[in-house]
């Protein structure tokens, strides 16, 4: 070979390496939607980088009081130099494995830190914030995507439990209470729903303000623990939830509107819906009781009733409280696992004969979503009593069940599912509670269990006379 002719393939080989730079495609980040209400997907796709290269994606998040949390996970690009954060899984950062909302449910509040660090800096003070409190109102979302710590893209978006929609303070006659939020502007308007919430009473406001972001009327009712309300879950009238269903109804122009219950508030829905069935156009019990519980809170003992109607206490189930057992269980976390020590009353046909929900008086659509892993009581083991009774009822085309077989009682919040999201800390109490599931498995467990949600009251307004 002559040197003018190795002078030739040297500037050949050059000027294609200069046009194969050229035509390489820059990295591209899109993040979608831009803006939404929590419970949108979170979908972060790159395009146009090395295939095989590990691409890190970072989502900052503002919480209520102006702090910052962040996630992160590491990808790596496929055979075509695209990264989908829904269907690739993380191999580092803040969650591992495939979780389509991972980058909004793992974050931490320092940035770089691991799940495992996170955690153990928690358990030697236990007095820090577990997860992120999210604003109610539109928040944003600063996305971004690096290849060895050079930034190719970023991306800042909007979620928010409460878009275009505002509560306002509702109350009845009878000493109801709650926050209406009517549907945000511009949505079709979908079945009104009250809702209720669990064990620490108040008002479910998040909840209410995102079904009312997605077009669903929506009332909060407090059942106690909540302005004028008594401080005890004791012999609450089941009447307040049945006038507040009326409200709602006569306020969004139907016959009727759907009740949804979180945890004990499931109870206080499931038993509204049958005994005054004519207010309810649907119920929906999420991570539910089949039985009828006790009172809860200052001044009350457990075998107190809860509920009661036309000035009848309802009577509970018979509770067995090992207070040496669990003051020792809660000392170590992940804390003290109530479904354990139920599961002998869940299971007891006697028990359930005398102080279970009457599901006979049931005659409406009703939707039960409950956690496959849930350590605060076994809601999966009542969904199971739910569809036998059901079926024997035959009233088994009634009922639509979803069990999430990796969430815990958390799926009832959207959004969570960081690497503390199995377990709660009591300040009071001093010690640790299991709430159960994995971090993916609450955080696509609380998307999926609203979505399905959603799916429902769109039947149900589509069923309407």
């Amino acid at each position: 070979m002559t040197g003018i002719t190795a002078g030739l393939i040297a500037a050949f080989r050059l000027s294609v390496l200069a046009v194969s730079a050229q035509s390489a495609p820059a990295p591209v980040l899109e993040v979608s939607p831009a803006e939404g209400s929590t419970n949108a997907p979170l979908d972060v796709i790159v395009r146009g980088v090395p295939p095989g290269a590990q691409v890190t994606v970072t989502a900052v998040r503002i919480g209520e009081t102006g702090d910052t949390w962040t996630a992160s996970a590491v990808f790596t690009a496929d055979r075509l130099g695209i990264v989908n954060s829904a269907t690739a899984p993380s191999v580092g950062g803040t969650y591992r494995g495939v979780s389509p909302h991972g980058l909004y449910c793992s974050v931490l509040p320092k940035e770089g830190e691991s799940p495992e660090k996170f955690v153990a800096s928690f358990f030697a003070q236990p007095n820090q914030e577990m997860s992120i409190i999210s604003p109610m109102t539109r928040s944003p979302i600063t996305v971004r995507a690096a290849i060895d710590g050079k930034e190719i893209g970023s991306a800042t978006i909007g979620r928010g439990f409460a878009i275009g929609t505002d509560g306002q303070e509702v109350s009845g006659p009878s000493g109801w209470r709650g926050l209406y939020y009517p549907p945000a502007a511009g949505t079709p308007i979908g079945e009104p729903v009250v809702v209720l919430t669990g064990s620490g009473g108040g008002v479910a406001s998040s909840t209410a303000a995102l079904l009312a972001s997605n077009g669903h009327p929506a009332l909060a009712l407090a059942i106690y623990n909540y302005k004028d309300l008594p401080k005890a879950l004791l012999n609450r009238p089941l009447e307040h939830i049945q006038e507040g269903t009326v409200w709602l109804a006569r306020r969004s122009g139907t016959a009727r509107a759907a009740v949804m219950g979180i945890s004990r508030g499931s109870e206080a829905a499931q038993l509204a819906a049958a005994f005054f069935p004519e207010a309810f156009s649907g119920v929906i019990a999420e991570v539910p009781s089949h039985l009828i519980g006790g009172a809860l809170g200052p001044g009350t003992s457990p075998g107190d009733p809860a509920w009661s109607v036309g000035g009848r206490p309802l009577q509970p189930f018979p509770a067995k409280i090992d207070l040496a057992k669990i003051n020792e269980a809660i000392k170590t976390p992940p804390g003290y696992r109530g479904s354990s020590d139920l599961l002998p009353i869940w299971n007891d046909p006697a028990v359930e004969a005398a102080n279970g929900i009457p599901y006979e008086r049931i005659k409406v659509p009703f939707l039960v979503l409950a956690g496959g892993s849930d350590d605060i009581w076994p809601s999966n083991v009542s969904a199971e009593h739910i569809r036998r009774r059901m079926e024997a009822l035959g009233e088994s085309g009634h009922v639509e069940i979803h069990v999430y077989p990796d969430a815990g009682h958390g799926l009832v919040n959207v959004g969570r599912g960081n690497a503390l999201s199995n377990l709660s800390y009591s300040l009071s109490l001093k010690g640790y509670m299991s709430i159960g599931g994995t971090p993916n498995g609450n955080c696509e467990a609380s998307f999926d269990a609203f979505n399905d949600m959603l799916r429902f009251l769109n039947r149900l307004k589509q069923a309407r006379p």
